[in-house]
């Protein structure tokens, strides 16, 4: 059995579990899963840590030259 890791953000509906993850990973959480909910629906539920910003290259440009 899996081990499920912290789960940060949840409430999106999974279509697919690749569809889940390729979301969370774009809106910068390390993955994404599909869970059960207490209703009995499947939620997008995204794991992982937000991705900083410090290692984009957009906000390494230097805007002041």
């Amino acid at each position: 059995m899996n081990q499920i890791g912290e789960i940060k953000f949840c409430g999106m509906k999974c279509y697919s579990t690749p569809e889940c993850n390729a979301t969370c990973m774009h809106e910068g959480y390390e993955k994404g899963i599909c869970l059960q909910n207490d209703y009995g629906s499947l939620e997008c539920c995204c794991q992982g840590n937000l991705r900083s910003n410090a290692g984009s290259p957009i906000s390494s440009v230097d805007l002041t030259k």
